[in-house]
């Protein structure tokens, strides 16, 4: 079963539940939508976005990147100044990104 997400034109993922009496759960990963019906997507790509809106999400991507990279390649012995919540920060930071390249539908 391959269908395209309506608001990214990617394949939806689907798979079986045997758990549930032979229900289907459909999700999209890059619309982040999940659901038992496909026809009840919550969330879509933006479309349309300025050039100003989609080089600040670009720069803020270089800025990730970069602090991965540094903490990627710095050796264990200079780890002890990169600190959890450096990390956290980090991810907190991706999400806030993804968040607001979506639309959610209320």
């Amino acid at each position: 079963m391959t269908t395209l997400c309506e608001g990214c034109n990617e394949p939806t993922e689907h798979s079986y539940s045997a758990a549930y009496g032979g229900d289907w759960y459909s999700s999209c990963s890059i619309c982040e939508w999940h659901c038992e019906q496909e026809s009840s997507e919550q969330t879509t790509i933006k479309q349309g976005l300025t050039l100003e809106e989609l080089v600040a999400h670009k720069k803020r991507l270089n800025d990730l990147m970069t602090m991965i990279h540094n903490y990627a390649f710095t050796p264990d012995s200079c780890r002890s100044s990169i600190t959890e919540g450096n990390l956290m920060d980090m991810m907190d930071e991706l999400g806030e990104i993804k968040r607001e390249l979506l639309n959610t539908e209320e």
